[in-house]
């Protein structure tokens, strides 16, 4: 987990990052200073009666990355598909 991939094409920056165990609603993207900051955090707890057992299972994800040259954030994309966040940002 927590693979990430940086790639600049066709006048965008592409950020791929891995995020297995996240669900889209807890990720949060910001931008600053031609900077991207990305967080997603996330818990689940399962019982066992049975067994007498609690299971927690957490997540953390955190990653700032900065660009290189100028990019436009109005006009930043993002998908999440499979455990996978694609963000394009144009350049300016």
């Amino acid at each position: 987990m927590n693979g990430m991939h940086i790639d600049e094409r066709d006048g965008n920056y592409m950020l791929v990052f891995e995020m297995a165990g996240v669900r889209e609603q807890d990720i949060i993207i910001t931008c600053e200073d031609n900077s991207v900051h990305v967080i997603a955090s996330t818990a689940t707890i399962t019982t066992d009666a049975k067994e007498r057992r609690i299971d927690l299972n957490s997540v953390y994800f955190d990653k700032t990355i900065a660009l290189s040259e100028k990019a436009d954030f109005s006009k930043m994309k993002h998908v999440f598909f499979l455990g996978m966040l694609e963000v394009t940002i144009p350049k300016c």
